[in-house]
């Protein structure tokens, strides 16, 4: 497999949001990609470690996303992919929770990390 690319961590009232690349040929990659990331002990730390989306072949529905309790994350971030015209990416967005609740201001900060890491990782 290849090297995760991370974003720098975005911080909006004490909630922390770094988002994570990876190219993904299988959804079967999924798992080993995931004990990666849980390796890192502040990644363990955080409230919702794995927000997740993918596209792996959109022209047969292999797609997916997980909100890891963060609800409505997953398909955000995957209506983002699509709209990119992306295949063959996973994103994953880790949050630590700061105490303040931030309402629509999370997706905006989940967007423009995954955004970033895309970037970051010269797949956009």
């Amino acid at each position: 497999m290849q090297s995760i690319v991370h974003s720098e961590i975005t911080i909006l009232k004490k909630s922390k949001f770094q988002a994570h690349y990876v190219p993904l040929h299988h959804k079967s990659e999924i798992p080993e990609i995931l004990n990666i990331l849980q390796d890192d002990k502040n990644i363990r730390k955080s409230t919702h470690p794995h927000m997740y989306a993918y596209i792996v072949n959109s022209h047969i529905g292999d797609v997916g996303f997980s909100d890891c309790g963060e609800s409505g994350a997953g398909s955000r971030m995957l209506t983002l992919l699509q709209n990119m015209k992306l295949e063959n990416v996973m994103v994953i967005v880790t949050r630590w929770y700061g105490g303040t609740p931030l309402g629509s201001a999370r997706f905006r900060i989940i967007s423009g990390v995954v955004v970033e890491v895309l970037k970051k990782a010269k797949v956009i």
